[in-house]
């Protein structure tokens, strides 16, 4: 059996919600920088870090960054600044995630074309009974 999430009753509460919150984080974001990017390098890592990892996202960042969990706690908390390399990392970091992310999501397109054609055009004419 296949999924449709048109068929499915939740589908416009669901979608609702998605909205909702997108547009909760896109007013959260537009509090956090404007045209020019960042307003503190401390946001930007939050997000990043977040967005990267989710809740444990310290101890991850930490290990790719190549740093100890205390130095991602002193600059989450503004003890530390963060160095402008650090930066350029986190953003290479994103873009590999990013790429990732487009892989896997071609990939699952690709399996959901075989597994429901799309339908068929219902103006082409008919076939003609033999």
């Amino acid at each position: 059996m296949t999924h449709n999430d048109r068929d499915d009753p939740d589908f416009e509460w669901v979608t609702g919600e998605f909205h909702a919150r997108e547009r909760e984080s896109e007013a959260a974001a537009d509090r956090m920088f404007d045209e020019r990017g960042y307003a503190d390098p401390v946001d930007f890592l939050r997000e990043a870090g977040e967005s990267l990892f989710g809740e444990r996202w310290k101890t991850e960042i930490a290990r790719d960054l190549e740093v100890t969990d205390r130095t991602v706690r002193n600059w989450s908390a503004g003890k530390f600044e963060i160095p402008d390399g650090v930066v350029s990392d986190i953003l290479a970091l994103l873009e590999a995630r990013e790429a990732e992310i487009a892989r896997v999501r071609s990939g699952g397109r690709r399996m959901l074309e075989r597994i429901e054609p799309p339908p068929e055009s219902s103006s082409r004419a008919p076939t003609p009974a033999t």
